[in-house]
């Protein structure tokens, strides 16, 4: 059974595998990510790139606002790749950073599933 499935971190690494593999299932993908690292020949029309900053306060809600408006919902599924993560002493970071990697890692995908929930998911 085909699926749309939210892909967030979806230009590198794990995340950029998983939109690969869900591609070659069958299902429709709306992969999002600060950078895009998808041609035109990857996607056959599965693929709707959005480009997204998800350390930016409140983009998940406009990331799922936006995927509205283009008529994508409801979706099936939700993988949260995107993530970051400073390798750093304590002493050595300060308090913006851990605000950012913070809204990254746990509040975007909090928005993101709220704003989903409230616009409609296939149950």
């Amino acid at each position: 059974m085909r699926k749309r499935i939210i892909v967030t971190g979806a230009s590198r690494g794990v995340g950029n595998a998983v939109v690969k593999r869900l591609l070659n299932q069958g299902h429709t993908v709306i992969a999002t990510a600060r950078t895009n690292a998808f041609n035109a020949e990857e996607n056959n029309g599965d693929l709707y790139f959005i480009k997204t900053d998800l350390s930016v306060s409140y983009s998940g809600i406009e990331l799922v606002d936006h995927i509205n408006k283009a008529s994508l919902l409801p979706i099936d599924g939700f993988v949260h790749c995107a993530g970051i993560a400073p390798l750093l002493r304590v002493t050595e970071n300060e308090k913006a950073k851990v605000k950012e990697v913070f809204e990254v890692n746990a509040l975007s995908f909090f928005d993101i599933v709220q704003s989903v929930e409230k616009w409609g998911v296939e149950r």
